[in-house]
């Protein structure tokens, strides 16, 4: 017999202790708002085919995202922070 003992440790996400993000509201219609302490470097949002669809750079604390002329659907957004961390959060576009 063969034992395999697993440990899980969480990923870096949002809410997460690390970093304070906040993203709403969600789902979206029209802006969709990053808001944050931290420090972010870019934006990404891809569609459910991980085509970009958006990207941004040079983000602000409280960045509004315009998102009005996206099709309804589900959307994943990348933030990647000062120091390379990465961060996913799935948002859905009404």
């Amino acid at each position: 017999d063969v034992t395999l003992n697993i440990s899980m440790t969480s990923t870096i996400g949002i809410g997460s202790t690390k970093y304070d993000v906040k993203i709403y509201p969600n789902p979206v219609k029209n802006k969709l708002i990053v808001s944050t302490i931290n420090q972010i470097n870019c934006i990404t949002i891809l569609n459910t085919f991980g085509q970009v669809v958006n990207n941004m750079e040079k983000v602000s604390e409280n960045q509004v995202i315009n998102i009005e002329n996206l099709p309804e659907g589900i959307y994943i957004l990348h933030i990647k922070m000062q120091n390379g961390d990465r961060l996913t959060h799935k948002i859905m576009k009404q």
